[in-house]
This record gives structure tokens, C-alpha cells and sequence, in this order.
């Protein structure tokens, strides 16, 4: 095992994806903003990124359910970007929602 000082960088990562959101809560027309984004990236990416950790329900009290349901009740409201399938999408929001940190700009 190796000995890392405090304050070394070990780990640089450019994001894949960057999400963002003008309300304190995001609305539906910005999950479908990520959900375009998303869809832009090339296959590889967009692979890797369904590839995280990301639980089987959305947090029973999170921004996710309240838009679309613990367990995606309300996709229906989404427009899916033609070569996303509608479990990638679900599984995209998931990974969002617990793998995402606010940052202040």
C-alpha cells in the first residue's frame, strides 16, 4: 500500500458529464437538459456513466421522486432522445441523484 502526504493531488478526473440547475430544486425541463446532454456524449461514454453505482429507487424524499416517482411512475413525462431507451434514462436520473454535489458558482 502506498503513502500519500496530506494536501497530494492522488486522483484528476475531467467530468464526462456536467449538470446543472438554475433552481434550488430542479425542475423537469432540467432533467431533460441532462438527459440531452447525456445523449450527445459519444456510446463509450454514455456506457461508462450507466456503468456507476446507483440505487434500485429514487430517495424517498429527493428531487427525483418528487418529479418522477420512486420508481419512475412518472417517465412518461420525459421526452426520450432517440437512442436513449427509457431504463437508460431512468438509471441516468439515479445516478445523478446520489452520485452529483452542488457546487456554488
Amino acid at each position: 500500500l502506498e503513502h500519500f502526504d496530506a494536501g497530494n493531488v492522488i486522483l484528476s478526473e475531467t467530468p464526462a458529464l456536467s449538470v446543472t440547475q438554475i433552481s434550488p430544486e430542479p425542475t423537469l425541463q432540467e432533467l431533460q437538459g441532462w438527459l440531452a446532454a447525456f445523449a450527445s456524449l459519444g456510446k463509450k461514454t454514455r456506457t461508462a456513466i450507466l456503468q456507476l453505482h446507483c440505487p434500485e429507487k429514487a430517495s424517498q424524499h429527493g428531487m427525483l421522486a418528487s418529479i418522477l416517482g420512486r420508481e419512475g411512475e412518472s417517465m412518461g413525462l420525459i421526452e426520450l432522445p432517440e437512442h436513449i431507451s427509457l431504463q437508460e434514462a431512468w438509471r441516468l436520473f439515479r445516478i445523478v441523484e446520489c452520485d452529483s454535489f452542488q457546487v456554488t458558482v
